[in-house]
């Protein structure tokens, strides 16, 4: 997984990441329309039941289904809707993220 620091989407997943963990079956979806740097394409949108990240388990994760990914080393990225669940500190110099769980009461709602 990629960081991306600048997506309103808490996770982008290519397609063939969602079939071949099988994260995507029988789950509901809807689809819309999405652009980007390659183009405009048709995205799945669903949500995650959960996700385990830097410690904390967070329910209910939106999620969009990529059928075009043009990376072949990441199956998806973090974006800021997740991230945001944290204090976050990028240490460059020892190439580490460093990650607090906010309190509940303190963490931003992830749009749906």
């Amino acid at each position: 997984m990629m960081i991306d620091t600048g997506s309103s989407s808490a996770l982008l997943l290519s397609a063939n990441y969602l079939r071949s963990s099988g994260i995507a079956r029988d789950r509901r979806s809807s689809s819309a329309l999405m652009a980007g740097v390659d183009g405009i394409q048709t995205v799945a949108l669903m949500t995650i039941d959960a996700v385990d990240f830097g410690g904390l388990r967070i329910d209910a994760v939106p999620a969009v289904g990529m059928p075009r990914w043009a990376s072949t080393s990441a199956a998806g990225t973090i974006g800021m809707p997740l991230l945001a669940q944290f204090d976050l500190v990028f240490d460059l110099a020892r190439n580490t993220l460093w990650l607090r769980p906010l309190a509940r009461s303190k963490r931003l709602p992830m749009l749906k």
